[in-house]
């Protein structure tokens, strides 16, 4: 099966999010998706006060199995296009 794209995968990967924050930018005036990626480049790195155990804290979130099945539906997507 030919691919969807012609350009390089790893290009359109950083398309998308550049069309978001441009259209935050042009219709709100201000990108949250933008300040949500620069506070996780800021913070990366910092304990924060959540102690030693934060890393095995986090496997009880809901959020962490619903963006990894994301992540996984994601990545199929890719494989099929």
């Amino acid at each position: 099966m030919p691919s969807f794209s012609r350009r390089p995968p790893f290009l359109i990967s950083f398309a998308v999010p550049a069309l978001i924050i441009a259209t935050e930018e042009l219709f709100f005036e201000r990108s949250l998706l933008l300040t949500a990626i620069l506070a996780l480049f800021e913070n990366m790195g910092k304990n924060q006060g959540f102690g030693s155990n934060f890393a095995l804290n986090g496997l009880t979130e809901p959020a962490l199995y619903i963006g990894l099945a994301l992540s996984a539906a994601m990545v199929y997507g890719c494989i099929y296009f």
